[in-house]
């Protein structure tokens, strides 16, 4: 399962760290999809207040094109970050994605117990929830749609195509 959240608005919020933390606990958890602004990076592991994390982004020469049965151990480990690197968590981006994986609907039955004692940042229901047929207002946010708009398509665009201040059908310019 994958939970985006964002948990702050410039910065990640500090009353989220000790549930942040708790998602390292939870046997189900496989990390956390996330990173600095503009840098995404794959977080994996705890240590007091540093996420450990691998960059996935790791920058390396193409290998050459052969058979499958002529790469060697040490071509294939080009492909993965080997050095894990650590950030305080407090220079986390709010938005991330939380992952998580049950094999067996018994372990999906824990993953519900423990994100209930666990942690506070998302909660699990039991159903979606219901809202009513038309929740929305004409006056939200000042924002109409198409079929809400009292004037036809026809007088929405004056078009002047002559320069003369009158009105014509045929436009290159519209105001």
């Amino acid at each position: 399962m994958l939970v985006a959240l964002r948990l702050g608005i410039d910065s990640l919020h500090p009353t989220y760290y000790p549930a942040l933390k708790a998602c390292f606990e939870l046997p189900s958890f496989v990390g956390i999809a996330g990173g600095r602004p503009n840098s995404s990076l794959y977080f994996i592991g705890l240590q007091g207040d540093d996420l450990i994390y691998l960059d996935p982004h790791f920058s390396r020469p193409a290998l050459e094109t052969k058979s499958l049965s002529e790469y060697t151990r040490e071509d294939f480990s080009t492909y993965h970050c080997t050095i894990p690197r650590r950030i305080p968590i407090a220079n986390l981006d709010p938005s991330m994605m939380l992952g998580f994986y049950c094999r067996t609907q018994r372990e999906l039955d824990l993953f519900c117990d423990q994100i209930k004692t666990h942690t506070a940042i998302f909660s699990i229901q039991q159903s979606a929830p219901e809202y009513d047929e038309d929740v929305r207002s004409e006056n939200d946010f000042g924002v109409m749609s198409d079929e809400d708009d009292p004037l036809d398509n026809e007088s929405k665009c004056k078009v002047d195509n002559d320069d003369d201040g009158n009105s014509d059908s045929d436009s290159n310019s519209i105001f």
